[in-house]
């Protein structure tokens, strides 16, 4: 996420609007074609763990199915004592 001269190459200026939080600390991203595309997070409620991606535009059914697929593993490696788990798009 480093770059020395011009950041845009890698981070879209819709990351710099909807990524950063209030503190200033950089969520966690998802790149989409060598760009970044959405944000994600991780959040447990009564034994489920969510992985809610918000993306930054709307997004063609090969990458929601991709990246359904890769919350899915993603859940499984970070929640894996969850007795739930789902991906939302929202």
């Amino acid at each position: 996420m480093l770059s020395h001269a011009d950041r845009i190459r890698v981070i879209t200026s819709d990351y710099y609007e909807q990524g950063f939080t209030r503190d200033g600390s950089m969520p966690s991203i998802v790149l989409l074609d060598g760009f970044t595309g959405a944000i994600w997070k991780v959040t447990r409620r009564r034994g489920t763990a969510t992985l809610a991606i918000r993306p930054f535009a709307r997004l063609s059914d090969e990458d929601t199915e991709a990246l359904d697929d890769e919350g899915a593993r993603l859940l499984a490696f970070v929640a894996a004592d969850a007795a739930g788990r789902e991906v939302t798009f929202v």
